[in-house]
């Protein structure tokens, strides 16, 4: 017999009885009553053994039952003790506490004239390193080894940091700076070749050199020196040469633009801020052109006729836009790089030489506009020719105006607005007192 049915969370008794019984009646409907009979047999002897089981249960239960709690009883006394123990260490670290107490004060205070007492042992040693490094300094500048002799000034260099207190401190550091300019003038002439041939191993080395020494800006202005030599020399050449202002302008932004690849592609090797370095060198050739570009400018003007002269600064602008966009170009993808406070200044050089014509724009443009309008015949004749000429007049002015708007952004970006405003107001005032 299957007795885990009794165990299901669905058991139902007449199901259970029903299904014990069906199979007896279709094989023998005549032994239905001893069916019944064996089947209550086997329940009850099921019943007694489950009994049997419930108290054999209760029974070692029943014995386990002193032993846990002898087990328990001895755990509480267990904890107490421990309790009892930690107060007693608890006690004696306040005692040691209070006994060594004083013991630490003394300590500490051993301890702080231990590090006055080595601190004035470094600064004896050092004094006494300052000493023999400049009786041997001499000695050194005669081999003419720059790395060797730039060793030596930074060793002098670290003594002299110790050295602060010291009463001749100031005489030390003006000593100091005469070697280090002893030791710039010796290198210069390597300096300047190395910038010249674009030595990488050697222009790495300087730059080392003055990094150890504090002369780092003093290096960049040789960089600087050579290479704007060079730029404004192509310059000069392109001024005495027969090419107008235009396209002369237009080979000076090509030459810069050249070496903005070039000399980023070879400071990235060298300089720990190549971009910055490329970008303050196109800076400084395009403050120290000569001539320079306003006065380029100005004699570019001067030469041109009045009904030209708009068109010709404008034709001029368009140019050093188009740098601008190239430039633009090149420094977006590395912008992060860039020292966005230089890269401002650079902007302002670009565009500055412009800046007086970007103030008369009103002067300019009214002057144009006039000129251009003077073009126009306004003869008083038939009815018929009169109304030919206005539509005639009419759609000029209208376009003449268009493009003084085309105008003012070009060159103004919008900000000559007020001045624009100001030209059309002369050119209608002249229209119509005219026609």
């Amino acid at each position: 017999m299957d007795f885990s049915k009794f165990l299901a969370d669905d058991f139902e008794v007449k199901a259970w009885v029903n299904g014990a019984f069906r199979a007896v009646q279709q094989e023998a409907p005549g032994k239905v009553d001893a069916h019944a009979a064996t089947l209550v047999m086997k329940l009850q002897l099921f019943i007694q053994e489950v009994n049997n089981a419930v108290e054999e249960t209760s029974h070692q239960a029943l014995q386990s039952m002193p032993r846990v709690l002898r087990e328990v009883e001895a755990l509480k006394q267990e904890a107490a003790f421990l309790k009892e123990q930690m107060v007693l260490v608890k006690e004696d670290i306040k005692k040691l506490e209070e006994d060594t107490a004083q013991s630490m004060q003394v300590l500490v205070k051993l301890d702080h004239v231990k590090s006055r007492m080595q601190l004035a042992v470094d600064s004896l040693q050092e004094a006494d390193k300052w000493t023999t490094l400049s009786a041997d300094i001499e000695e050194t500048f005669k081999t003419q080894d720059v790395s060797l002799i730039s060793n030596k000034l930074t060793s002098m260099q670290n003594s002299l940091a110790v050295l602060v207190d010291t009463p001749d401190y100031s005489e030390k550091c003006v000593h100091l700076e005469a070697l280090k300019n002893r030791l710039e003038a010796l290198a210069s002439p390597q300096i300047v070749s190395a910038f010249s041939t674009q030595s990488v191993d050697q222009a790495r080395l300087f730059v080392k050199v003055f990094t150890e020494i504090d002369r780092m800006p003093q290096l960049l202005a040789y960089y600087y020196k050579c290479h704007k030599g060079q730029l404004m020399a192509a310059w000069q050449d392109l001024c005495q040469s027969d090419l107008l202002l235009d396209r002369q302008l237009a080979e000076l932004y090509e030459v810069l633009l050249g070496t903005w690849h070039s000399q980023l592609q070879w400071a990235t090797q060298v300089f720990q801020n190549p971009h910055q370095v490329v970008t303050v060198l196109l800076l400084q050739v395009l403050g120290a052109l000569a001539p320079s570009l306003p006065t380029c400018l100005a004699a570019a003007m001067e030469r041109c006729s009045p009904e030209s002269k708009l068109s010709q600064l404008l034709g001029l602008y368009g140019t050093t836009v188009y740098f601008a966009h190239g430039l633009e170009a090149v420094m977006l993808p590395s912008l992060g790089e860039c020292n966005l406070v230089k890269v401002a200044e650079l902007v302002e050089a670009v565009f500055s030489p412009y800046k007086p014509f970007q103030l008369q724009y009103r002067a300019l443009e009214e002057e144009n506009l006039l000129i251009q309008m003077s073009t126009v015949p306004l003869e008083h004749g038939e009815v018929m020719d009169c109304v030919q000429e206005l539509s005639h007049s009419v759609n000029k002015l209208f376009g003449l105006a268009l493009a003084a708007v085309d105008n003012c952004l070009t060159l103004t970006d919008g900000l000559g607005v007020g001045g624009l405003l100001g030209a059309l107001q002369a050119l209608f005032s002249k229209y119509v007192s005219d026609f």
